[in-house]
């Protein structure tokens, strides 16, 4: 890993007590401000990416599997992906996929009980695969619960439930607090100045925790669900009025856009293609 990124990662749950400047990658900074974002390249089909810390493992959502491709450096494409056995299961649709920065604690989005549910798994190395997945209680409740990710210091549990009737929408972003690894997650709160009653989804942090990415079809979006940004002051403040992201939107569906943690890739998928779902990734520069 980068040691830029690694001391930000590390530091990230101070970045609203210091210098936030001192801490935040140049491409983070870009988003504060104006982010300069290149056309969008395709990578290939599937939906629903995440990256690895390092940005060197790609996972996506296709066939209703969880696969996985890699890459040698940061410069360089992704090779073909392949399925994740330890992961998938023959009769369930597994749907979106995420872990720690450390590797060692995974999300699943699945619905091998019914409906869609948070399920948990935990590992002692990234070197080996993944035990069974079991419902994480305290992140799934009767309705379909989904897109859980990790903030950066691993204290707070974001995630998205369709249909609640506590929520504002038809789909709602949630976020969980825990005060540390070895704790239960308390109960969700609505994130409640970026819920709106169309469609929140999908969401992602940068490094620092003032920069979140996520999918929306709310007033100002061009072809349905779109990819928004939101911005805060720091880590502890609420976020303020989204932007749909420059460049990436198109008239087709534009949704789970993943930011990789210095804010340097953004990677999202979309039907511009006029059939299945493909990923595409656009470049972030000051």
């Amino acid at each position: 890993m980068h040691t830029l990124l690694a001391a930000v990662i590390v530091l990230c749950a101070a970045c609203g007590r210091i210098g936030f400047d001192d801490l935040a990658t140049p491409c983070e900074r870009a988003w504060l401000t104006k982010p300069n974002i290149s056309p969008p390249v395709l990578i290939g089909p599937g939906s629903a990416p995440f990256l690895s810390a390092d940005g060197l493992t790609l996972y996506l959502s296709n066939a209703r599997d969880v696969q996985s491709a890699v890459r040698a450096s940061l410069d360089e494409p992704f090779g073909a992906p392949t399925a994740v056995a330890s992961i998938n299961t023959p009769t369930a649709s597994e749907i979106h996929f995420t872990h720690s920065q450390d590797g060692l604690e995974g999300f699943l989005s699945a619905n091998r009980s019914g409906g869609y549910d948070i399920w948990y798994s935990t590992r002692p190395s990234p070197d080996v695969d993944w035990p069974v997945f079991t419902v994480l209680p305290e992140l799934s409740s009767t309705v379909d619960d989904y897109n859980a990710i990790l903030s950066p210091d691993e204290r707070i549990a974001y995630l998205v439930t369709k249909d609640s009737p506590a929520g504002a929408g038809l789909t709602d972003m949630w976020i969980a607090t825990r005060p540390d690894r070895d704790a239960p997650f308390g109960t969700p709160s609505l994130l409640s100045e970026l819920a709106t009653a169309n469609e929140e989804a999908s969401p992602s942090l940068s490094a620092g925790a003032r920069v979140l990415v996520f999918t929306s079809d709310r007033a100002g979006s061009v072809g349905g669900l779109d990819i928004w940004y939101a911005t805060r002051d720091g880590d502890a403040e609420p976020f303020g009025p989204p932007r749909p992201v420059p460049i990436v939107n198109s008239l087709a569906r534009d949704y789970t856009g993943f930011l990789r943690s210095d804010g340097c890739e953004l990677i999202f998928a979309s039907n511009r293609g006029g059939g299945d779902d493909e990923l595409f990734i656009s470049r972030v520069s000051l």
